[in-house]
């Protein structure tokens, strides 16, 4: 699980968490979510993805209605 997340994920999220502080949104996630001191596990990856799946649904619910 790691070594797949340092190869495929981190620097996505890590862009992306970037991107989100651009516009001023605080996503929950720490830098020590994103790199923790004893790696990664499934349980920790499961936990960034349900972070940011709500992240997503809140961003949702405060979009106007299209027109």
């Amino acid at each position: 699980i790691y070594y797949g997340y340092e190869r495929r994920f981190k620097q996505r999220l890590q862009d992306l968490l970037a991107e989100l502080r651009e516009h001023n949104i605080d996503s929950g996630i720490t830098d020590s979510d994103i790199q923790p001191q004893h790696g990664q596990t499934a349980d920790s990856i499961r936990i960034l993805a349900e972070k940011l799946l709500l992240l997503a649904a809140k961003m949702e619910l405060t979009q106007p209605p299209c027109a």
